[in-house]
C-alpha cells in the first residue's frame, strides 16, 4: 500500500480580508476539514501498519539469527574437524591460526 497523500487545504480565512472574502475562505476551509480528517486517519493507519510490519521483520531477523547461531559448530583443531560427519545439518567451521 502506498503512503496516503493529503489534499492541500484551501487558503485559510484572514480577518484582514473583506467580509465577503473571509466568509468564502472560511466556508471553503471548514468544508475541506472532513476530507483532511479522513486522510489523516488513513495516514495513522498506514503508519501503524508499517510499524507492525517493521517489528515483524525485526522479530523474524532475530529468530533467523538465533537459529543460524545455534547451527554453527566451531572446531579449533583439524583432527576433530575431519572427524565430523558431513551429512549432519550443522555448519562446521575450522579456525586456522
Amino acid at each position: 500500500m502506498a503512503a496516503p497523500v493529503f489534499t492541500p487545504l484551501p487558503t485559510s480565512p484572514d480577518r484582514d480580508a473583506s467580509p465577503e472574502t473571509f466568509s468564502a475562505d472560511a466556508d471553503a476551509f471548514l468544508g475541506a476539514l472532513p476530507t483532511f480528517q479522513t486522510q489523516g486517519n488513513s495516514l495513522g493507519t498506514f503508519c501503524e501498519n508499517q510499524a507492525n510490519d517493521a517489528l515483524s521483520s525485526a522479530n523474524d531477523a532475530a529468530a533467523s539469527s538465533s537459529l543460524a547461531q545455534s547451527s554453527v559448530t566451531t572446531y579449533t583443531d583439524v583432527a576433530t574437524f575431519n572427524a565430523v560427519t558431513p551429512a549432519s545439518n550443522t555448519l562446521h567451521i575450522l579456525l586456522v591460526s
